[in-house]
């Protein structure tokens, strides 16, 4: 009976020890596991940690030299959108204006559009700062693939603009778009109940019925801010579009049909716009760049700014 208890002792001991050995080194290769992972996510995200917030990598050797300044804008036009929103644009227009051997300015655009009024914003400051610039510097809107509703906004108030005959250009309009449940509600037996304090807060609920009066202010509201939208593109354009009945209908056109109508002012690439144009062959990126902690804080920003109205109005936007 001894015998087997030093047995079962011996054998309960080994079996621990090899736990003990296993576990070690389970948590040695867990670590340096870990490691490696650090060492892969740092070097994805060591390009946002290393780039400069404020136009790119601006070398002072290139900046002493006479160059062409380059703001891009693409995506969604909308102040959760860091290359698509009023402040990052700005701040880089601000930027390139104070450079003394800016030559001009050329907006890298690609976009289907947005915000209402990051559009406007960006176009009063190219305005602005144009009408204010002692040395008589231009901006200049190079479209690649898409500019409109919005990114034609921002275009119109450029000095000229250049597409290719490709491009999509145009949609001069305003959208105001929604679901309406109600049929499935009463399918699903479900019953909405909403209580509010003020007639109209809770008229763009899409579980209850649309009255017509709703769909009167809706209107309104779409049609001053089309108005504006037009006034813009016409004071932008200084007579340069042509008198055709569906310039603002919301349609959009090629570079070539855009060329036709007085959308824009002829086909050219950024490049033969510093050349030809600006007179600065040599490019230098000024579009802010975004860190690690602009993205934290432009999705956090993104995420409480659309729980209210932008879900009310469900995406109202140029289009």
């Amino acid at each position: 009976m001894t015998d087997s208890n030093n047995w079962s002792s011996e054998t309960l001991t080994k079996v621990l020890i090899e736990t003990l050995k296993e576990q070690k080194r389970t948590r040695r290769w867990r670590t340096i596991g870990r490691f490696f992972s650090f060492l892969i996510i740092l070097s994805i995200l060591y390009p946002f940690l290393s780039s400069s917030q404020h136009g790119g990598e601006l070398i002072k050797n290139d900046t002493n030299k006479p160059h062409t300044a380059v703001i891009e804008i693409t995506g969604e036009i909308d102040r959760g959108s860091f290359y698509g929103s009023a402040e990052h644009v700005i701040e880089a227009l601000d930027k390139a204006f104070e450079q003394k051997n800016v030559k001009g300015i050329i907006l890298d655009l690609n976009s289907p559009g947005g915000s209402p009024v990051q559009s406007d914003l960006i176009y009063n400051e190219i305005k602005r700062l144009q009408a204010q610039d002692k040395r008589g510097r231009k901006i200049y809107a190079a479209i690649s693939d898409v500019c409109a509703s919005g990114c034609y906004y921002i275009a119109s108030a450029a000095h000229e603009i250049y597409a290719n005959e490709l491009s999509t250009v145009g949609s001069i309009g305003v959208l105001a778009s929604q679901f309406g449940f109600v049929d499935l509600m009463k399918k699903v037996g479900v019953e909405r109940r909403v209580h509010t304090a003020g007639k109209f807060k809770a008229f763009l609920d899409p579980f209850t019925v649309e009255s017509p009066e709703s769909k009167v202010i809706i209107q309104e509201h779409l049609d001053i801010i089309h108005k504006i939208f037009i006034d813009k593109v016409v004071t932008g354009r200084q007579g340069k579009l042509k008198n055709d009945p569906l310039m603002f209908s919301g349609l959009f056109w090629t570079g070539k049909q855009s060329m036709d109508l007085g959308l824009i002012d002829g086909f050219k690439t950024k490049k033969e716009i510093a050349r030809d144009i600006i007179k600065a062959e040599t490019m230098i990126d000024y579009t802010s760049k975004q860190t690690l902690a602009n993205i934290f804080s432009e999705n956090m920003s993104g995420v409480s700014s659309k729980i209210g109205i932008k879900r009310a109005l469900s995406e109202l936007e140029y289009n």
